[in-house]
This record gives C-alpha cells, structure tokens and sequence, in this order.
C-alpha cells in the first residue's frame, strides 16, 4: 500500500505558534499550497483520511468531492493538544514552564504539555490511526493530518525513537509517501518536501 501523508498549509491566525485543538481553518495561501501539493501526487488515490481539524477537514472534502473518491475522517488523527502551551511559540512556552520545554526538547518520550496530552499517549493514538488506516485495504490512501502526526506516524513505521522523530522538519504543505507491506512494517520509498513559499 502507498501512503501519501501531507500536512495542512498556513492558517488563519497567530504564525509560528503551537498549534493542536485549535481549531483554525486554512487561509487562502495555505490552501493554495495545498492544491499546488496535491497536483505532484502522480498515481490514483482510492481513499482520503483526514484530521477532523478546520485546517485539514475542509479541504480534504472538497477533494474527496472532485475526485469522487471515499473520505475517512479520523479522529487520531489529531494533532496533539498543547495544553497551557497552545498558541504559544516556543519562546513563550519556555518561559511559560522552562522545565516542561526542557523535557520537549531533549526527552519527547516521557514529555507531557502543562495541562496537554501526553507524548506517549499521542503515540499511541497515532498509532490507532495507523492501524485504522491500514485496515482501509487500498493500493494508495492519501492522508492530509498535522505536522506531529506525520512524524509519529514515521517514527511507527521506520522504527525512529521518538528523540529522532522530533528532529524530522515537516514544513506547512510538506508531503512524504510510505510503501507499507501487508505486516505493517514500513519502507520508505520517497521523502519530499516542500518549503512554505516567501
């Protein structure tokens, strides 16, 4: 099966901030950099998942309509929820809780936001996702989801700890494609990115 996993374009709202249950929908930009993506994507897609999230579920709908193909809406597929720590940019989460951005920067495994969902239990959610998704049965499943999802999900299928995990950038609009075999073990086939326009 071939897994196309982007993640959402800009947003309406604060930039640069960290951004889970915030529920913000894409601005126009970011859903141009959506469709300029979504065109490189060469061979047919049979199913689309999404995050139920603004940012990823409005377009993921009005692809799965011009496309005429099934849409999924996953609920795993959130991005994680930051607590205390939403809509803030790194600089004020360290000043926020210093020891809480320590543990984020250096320990992601056993971290867990002020008042947020832990790493590990975002983990495992992901992993769900990934199960459900995998149960879906289609030779190519376009996944349109969340920066911290999208490395999970790498992290589950290449068998990354989760300090490697966290050092693969994911720009906005970023795409990468798994081949993953009938066992659920991942080979990585192709990894593109695309850097947000200036």
């Amino acid at each position: 099966m071939l897994l196309t996993l982007i993640r959402h374009g800009e947003v309406d709202g604060r930039p640069q901030v960290l951004r889970g249950r915030t529920d913000e929908a894409l601005s126009a930009a970011g859903h141009q950099q959506l469709q300029e993506i979504v065109a490189t994507v060469q061979s047919n897609v049979d199913v689309i998942v999404s995050s139920p999230m603004k940012r990823c579920h409005e377009f993921a709908v009005s692809m799965s309509k011009q496309r005429k193909v099934p849409l999924h809406i996953v609920d795993q597929l959130r991005e994680i929820d930051f607590g205390e720590w939403e809509n803030m940019t790194l600089a004020e989460a360290e000043a926020h809780n210093s020891q809480c951005f320590h543990t984020f920067k250096n320990d992601t495994e056993h971290w867990h936001p002020p008042a947020g969902e832990s790493y590990s239990a975002f983990r495992e959610r992901v992993r769900d996702a990934l199960v459900y998704i995998l149960a879906l049965k289609s030779s190519h499943i376009l996944a349109i989801t969340h920066g911290g999802v999208i490395r999970a999900i790498l992290a589950e299928c290449l068998q990354l700890t989760p300090a490697s995990a966290a050092r693969i950038g994911v720009p906005l609009a970023g795409l990468c494609q798994l081949w993953i075999d009938d066992d659920g073990n991942g080979s990585l086939l192709r990894l593109q990115w695309i850097e947000r326009p200036c």
